[in-house]
């Protein structure tokens, strides 16, 4: 009777073992897996901020341009609404469009 029960357990345990040793060879296996997936993620992860970066710095880069080309624009339709700009601009209007009346332009020639 003890034979018997002893050697039950021996089964027992055997199994146990063998049982142990797939689920540690799966763990082992999911272990691997997720090792692997892990080094893609920080290599993923390394290659977007360093985009971010360069991309942070280029956006910083053309804000400081746009504002520089607002301010000019700024500056332009400062000047261009003066009254002495208006005053030219007219001038000049008036100059060109007599000059092209007086002097009509043959045919021929263009």
């Amino acid at each position: 009777d003890t034979i018997t029960r002893d050697e039950s357990d021996v089964k027992e345990k055997k199994v146990a073992k063998g049982q142990r040793a797939a689920a540690s060879a799966k763990a082992k296996g999911h272990l691997e897996r997720a090792k692997a997936d892990l080094e893609a993620d920080e290599k993923l992860k390394s290659e977007t901020e360093a985009t971010f970066k360069v991309k942070s710095v280029a956006f910083e880069e053309n804000q400081k341009v746009r504002k520089a080309e607002l301010e000019a624009l700024g500056k332009a339709l400062e000047i261009m609404s003066s009254p002495a700009v208006a005053d030219s601009y007219a001038k000049r209007i008036n100059l060109l469009q007599a000059g092209r009346a007086s002097s009509a332009a043959p045919a021929s020639f263009l």
